[in-house]
């Protein structure tokens, strides 16, 4: 019994260190995605920007989605694409690609922690390639998550949080400017 007890005793020292290295770990991979969504506004891939309905239903209601169509939109990780436009413009690449890296950054709190909610309505998406890599990224600034996908599988290959006050103004001007029909939530 006294060994059982030393043990329950020393495992409970334990777990917050875990918690504290898997929390250091967690900001070390978002300062890296942020780093590499700048790296990306600098190269030469293509990157598309999509317009989402944030549902997964098989088609969005009558009037969301692409006009006159017989069957459903295609759909981005399951989610119906309203619309979507290629990023051609150097400096507006620069700009989304920026203003999702600081949001990025944005989302880790002074204390270290990050902050996320559950409601998972992506109205964004970005495809990036660029000779054989690719990655998708589906983002609800919602409740402040991204999934991260490699191109090559279903399942996200990460999951990271965004600052839902940085970032949606730009993806949804550049997707305004481009005529890209979008889901506005209902306030």
């Amino acid at each position: 019994m006294n060994i059982i007890l030393r043990l329950l005793l020393c495992l409970s020292f334990l777990t917050p260190l875990r918690a504290e290295f898997e929390l250091k770990t967690w900001i070390e991979d978002l300062e890296k995605t942020a780093a590499q969504m700048e790296e990306m506004a600098a190269d030469d891939g293509t990157i598309e920007i999509l317009s989402l309905y944030p549902s997964q239903l098989s088609k969005p209601p009558a009037g969301e989605g692409e006009k006159d169509a017989k069957e459903a939109p295609p759909k981005f990780h399951r989610y119906p694409i309203l619309g979507r436009a290629k990023v051609t413009d150097a400096i507006a690449r620069k700009e989304l690609l920026t203003e999702l890296a600081k949001s990025i950054r944005a989302s880790i709190r002074k204390d270290g922690a990050v902050e996320a909610f559950l409601c998972f309505n992506p109205r964004h998406g970005i495809i990036y390639t660029k000779g054989d890599k690719k990655l998708e990224l589906l983002i609800c600034f919602e409740c402040e998550s991204v999934h991260s996908y490699d191109g090559k599988q279903e399942r996200p290959v990460a999951t990271f949080s965004v600052k839902s006050s940085i970032g949606p103004d730009v993806f949804n001007a550049f997707l305004d400017k481009n005529r890209v029909e979008r889901n506005v939530p209902k306030q």
